[in-house]
């Protein structure tokens, strides 16, 4: 027998405890094959099972976040028309963020994760418990000073400015902020653009409704340059 193994044989049964394990019940004795091979303080060697890996197959991986702290509560009023819009109100936006390419590092990661998920949290938090208002909305009149002023019609609002985010959009939609969103978390991960392909953002203001922008990275590069000729540094882009 092995190294610490003991057997007993009450009626004709194993009742022992052997040095792989305890068995009850068990009609035979510890079998001598399993016995000799006990190893005491080291683990036999793990082997491969299931088929051959390869990861240099070519194929495409997706890298999907969607935390639970991936989310901002902001108030904002959606614009219609001329003479419509919907009243100031609230939601809980939570976003989601999808990365491809076609390689892996060596320790077979698309991107550095934990880095990824905190530059979605940090533009989550630059939007949250906001009042978002677009500037560039044709029908609405927005006047920043100490406070800021909208005006849609007969309608005014005023907010303290330390409350309220000023976005480059024409309207405050699911769509826009999205977009807004993925033009943003691009200008973080510019040094990504040689792996992700594919970089798409969700944002979602209730349960079953929201919106997705899905872009190639490399077409932000070009965006880039464009943009270095014709506008002021820092100043998103219009797609």
């Amino acid at each position: 027998m092995g190294v610490g193994a003991r057997r007993s044989v009450r009626g004709g049964r194993y009742t022992g405890v052997g040095a792989w394990g305890s068995v009850r019940g068990s009609s035979d004795p510890l079998p001598p094959k399993a016995a000799d091979n006990v190893v005491v303080g080291r683990r036999p060697a793990a082997s491969l099972t299931g088929g051959r890996y390869d990861r240099f197959v070519s194929g495409t991986y997706s890298l999907r976040l969607g935390k639970e702290d991936f989310k901002f509560s902001a108030a904002h009023f959606t614009v219609f028309g001329e003479d419509e819009a919907e009243a100031l109100h609230g939601h809980n936006y939570r976003v989601g963020v999808e990365l491809s390419g076609a390689d892996v590092d060596g320790l077979e990661f698309l991107v550095p994760v934990a880095a990824a998920k905190r530059d979605i949290r940090s533009q989550c938090m630059e939007l949250d418990e906001k009042v978002l208002l677009p500037a560039e909305c044709p029908h609405l009149e927005v006047v920043q000073g100490e406070t800021v002023t909208a005006a849609f019609g007969p309608r005014r609002y005023e907010f303290p400015s330390s409350e309220v985010v000023l976005l480059p959009v024409a309207n405050v939609t699911v769509e826009a902020l999205a977009r807004l969103l993925w033009q943003r978390l691009a200008d973080r991960w510019g040094s990504l653009r040689d792996r992700v392909e594919i970089l798409e953002v969700t944002v979602a203001e209730t349960r079953g409704q929201g919106a997705s922008y899905r872009r190639k990275l490399q077409e932000h590069r070009l965006e880039d340059a464009v943009r270095s000729r014709r506008q002021p540094v820092g100043y998103p882009p219009r797609t």
